[in-house]
């Protein structure tokens, strides 16, 4: 139903991958490991996508946890130390504090599976600060987690005083908003505890408690774990039978949890998921390398068109270089030659002035001419005047 509600809607895709996610988780709670790693790993590209870094990291440890139900400790390690980048780029402190409570959880485990001091120190390291985020935050069912994780650390150290205080602590958290599933965990970290006092009585009490809680909450690893803590305390309290009936039923329900078949499906699953993101990596990587062998073009070309235009500059300036020689060439004259002309230009000024000279001579002539002949003509009028009309004249 609620995927046919995001279908019609038009939430961000984000807000689809949190209801899957926490499909994820739920699937995880009741077994179903090989569903769930199937959900995770068909959506974490996707998660990846939104660079949403609570996202990733919660799909990422539902892997690590999943795979550690089902006994993949190595992938289980690699799929919790993917998840550790992601916790500086949480900005929310509640989703922030529930990545720590599940990155403390993994380290514990893993030092519960095999002990080593780097495993307790992690797992020392993010408890701590699971808890100090957890009281900042005043939230009770974080608290309540945080203090059983601490209760955990405790008695994996065997300082078994310090983890029942701790449980105490966490009961006095409890109200409507915690889970039962705490309250679970609670009395059943009570029941080991009394097991170790050897106070069977109390033990079988807190024992039994969880165990209402888990067959109610239908989470068949969690109830697993209860029928192995009540085969312990009714194998050290002798009662063999009752031992018998919850070691069968233990291992009836891890049987049917490691299920080859189911381990060979998701083991497919992961190498096509993997593969699906190596193509894509590949095919990312085809792109940058068209893009660089583009770019690697251009750059040649633009050198090349540089290395022209340069060229035909230094051509350009030899030929104006070139023509500039010329005219200074064609400047250059033959100190003869300036003698030569000198002296042309000296016989022609001569030559000028002769003319001149003569040119006045026969001036002079005319103009005496002239004045004789205008005498003549002025006696002539005079005479005309005299003896009759300028007319008849």
């Amino acid at each position: 139903m609620i995927d046919s509600l995001y279908k019609l809607s038009d939430c961000p895709p984000a807000e689809h991958l949190y209801h899957i996610m926490d499909r994820a988780q739920w699937l995880h709670n009741i077994g179903r490991y090989e569903k769930s790693i199937e959900l995770c790993l068909a959506n974490l590209e996707f998660a990846e996508a939104t660079k949403d870094a609570y996202l990733i990291a919660s799909f990422r440890l539902i892997l690590a946890n999943c795979f550690a139900r089902m006994g993949d400790l190595a992938k289980s390690k690699e799929y919790t130390s993917s998840a550790l980048p992601q916790l500086s780029q949480i900005s929310d402190s509640v989703n922030k504090a529930h990545v720590y409570h599940q990155i403390a959880s993994r380290y514990l485990w893993m030092y519960q599976d095999q002990p080593t001091t780097s495993s307790l120190d992690s797992a020392t390291y993010y408890i701590h600060s699971f808890l100090k985020l957890s009281l900042a935050i005043k939230d009770s069912s974080l608290i309540m987690r945080a203090y059983l994780k601490m209760n955990g650390l405790y008695y994996e150290q065997q300082k078994t005083d310090l983890a029942m205080a701790y449980i105490d602590s966490a009961l006095r958290f409890r109200n409507e908003d915690v889970s039962q599933s705490l309250l679970a965990i609670c009395f059943s970290d009570k029941a080991d505890i009394y097991r170790q006092r050897k106070q069977y009585s109390e033990a079988q009490r807190f024992a039994d408690s969880s165990m209402m809680i888990l067959l109610k909450q239908k989470n068949p690893e969690q109830i697993a774990n209860a029928h192995a803590l009540l085969y312990q305390i009714a194998v050290e309290s002798s009662q063999f039978e009752l031992a018998l009936q919850h070691a069968e039923s233990f291992h009836e329900i891890m049987d049917s949890l490691k299920d080859v078949e189911k381990s060979k499906t998701i083991h497919e699953l992961e190498i096509k998921y993997h593969q699906e993101k190596n193509e894509h990596a590949i095919r990312q990587l085809a792109q940058e390398k068209r893009m660089y062998l583009l770019l690697i073009l251009l750059a040649l070309f633009g050198i090349a068109t540089l290395i022209f235009y340069f060229r035909q500059y230094r051509l350009k300036n030899k030929q104006q270089i070139l023509l500039t020689e010329q005219r200074l060439n064609r400047a250059r004259m033959n100190p003869h030659f300036f003698f030569n002309t000198l002296a042309s230009l000296q016989t022609m000024a001569m030559q000028k002035q002769d003319h001149y000279l003569l040119a006045g001579v026969w001036l002079d002539s005319h103009i005496s001419c002239a004045k004789r002949w205008r005498a003549r003509i002025k006696i002539l009028f005079h005479w005309n005047k005299r003896s009759c009309s300028w007319r008849n004249t």
